[in-house]
């Protein structure tokens, strides 16, 4: 909250398009909440889907969607002045 404002102004100023740019990191800060210690998402995931693994093995087998966002979370990153016609479009 207090860093928002100008973390905005200086992905502006560094040519990024601060809508996308903060759209792939709220992507990807997601997946911070399913690592340990905490992994809050990671097991209440494991508690809706009903699997009776480990936690360890429930990670292992999420590699591919994890590998996915992540991807795409940073490529929103790198190349938000080019995909500025996401923002535009839904105007």
């Amino acid at each position: 909250m207090i860093l928002g404002i100008p973390l905005i102004w200086f992905l502006d100023s560094i040519g990024l398009h601060a809508t996308v740019v903060i759209a792939g990191l709220s992507f990807l800060w997601a997946l911070g909440d399913a690592l340990p210690p905490t992994a809050l998402i990671g097991r209440l995931s494991m508690m809706v889907s009903g699997y009776k693994g480990s936690y360890g093995s429930f990670l292992t087998q999420t590699w591919i969607p994890w590998a996915v966002i992540t991807i795409v979370s940073v490529l929103m990153v790198v190349f938000s002045a080019k995909l500025e016609f996401l923002v535009r479009w839904s105007m």
